[in-house]
């Protein structure tokens, strides 16, 4: 209820410098954060889980951003495959217009994929689990189909794949999966091994089939700077690393 006058008097203000306050958030490039909605609708952003959001230190309410800052879910198109579009979403925001789309991942994935990776991958299980012996194509050749025309494709059997150097970055980066209140453990993987602090980590969060990135909003009045891609030097990020580096080894995810 503490936000209702604030929004009037601010609304009021608007007004009485002569700009228009209907949908202010297109109108004046103004971001409003979301409160509900799983999925939120294409370039919104809505605020986390609570307790995503404590552990991400971010206290955001609804509204208009102003001078906030934290850590907030953005809505994505999610035709064709969920978690490949947020994969997208962060790419196109990290590497300035850079605009990369389904199809082009798609094919970055199958022309990167050669039997060395592909025998290591998934803890070096993909090599049985897409082997079909009523067929004379490779497993390879099998997971690439699944990849160009899997309906239903979803992070698992992506997840280590996208982590790797020389796929989407040089350098590799690590992929940290929130569903509901909890932080998704590699199933099959040694966590040990799975993610590395001299990357960089990016942030999505699950619900049911669809997948949204995580971003840094750093208000500035009307918008945002925005990051999308961290560090290992942040606190949070350090957090997430501990919770995941103890967690996992007993749990296919955490609550903390």
């Amino acid at each position: 209820s503490s936000m209702i006058p604030r929004l009037h008097h601010y609304q009021d203000l608007k007004k009485c410098l002569g700009e228009d306050t209907n949908n202010t958030n297109i109108k004046n490039g103004q971001i409003y954060i979301l409160r509900k909605g799983e999925p939120i609708n294409k370039n919104r952003y809505g605020i986390l889980p609570i307790d995503i959001s404590k552990l991400l230190k971010t206290n955001i309410e609804q509204g208009y951003i102003g001078y906030q800052s934290g850590y907030l879910r953005k809505g994505i198109n999610h035709d064709g495959c969920s978690f490949l579009n947020a994969i997208c979403d962060i790419l196109s925001c990290d590497k300035i217009n850079l605009k990369i789309d389904l199809i082009k991942i798609k094919k970055i994935l199958i022309e990167k994929l050669n039997e060395n990776i592909f025998r290591t991958l998934y803890s070096s299980n993909l090599e049985n689990i897409f082997k079909n012996p009523a067929s004379n194509k490779s497993a390879m050749d099998n997971f690439k189909e699944y990849i160009l025309n899997e309906p239903t494709l979803n992070h698992t059997y992506l997840w280590d794949y996208l982590q790797r150097e020389n796929i989407l970055y040089d350098n590799g980066l690590n992929i940290f999966i929130f569903e509901n209140d909890n932080l998704l453990c590699p199933f099959g993987e040694n966590v040990g091994n799975f993610y590395d602090t001299s990357k960089n980590s990016i942030l999505l969060i699950k619900h049911k089939i669809y997948y949204e990135p995580i971003y840094y909003l750093q208000g500035t009045g009307k918008t945002a700077i925005i990051s999308c891609i961290f560090p290992y030097v942040k606190e949070e990020i350090k957090k997430i690393f501990e919770l995941s580096k103890e967690g996992c080894k007993t749990s296919y995810n955490i609550r903390w």
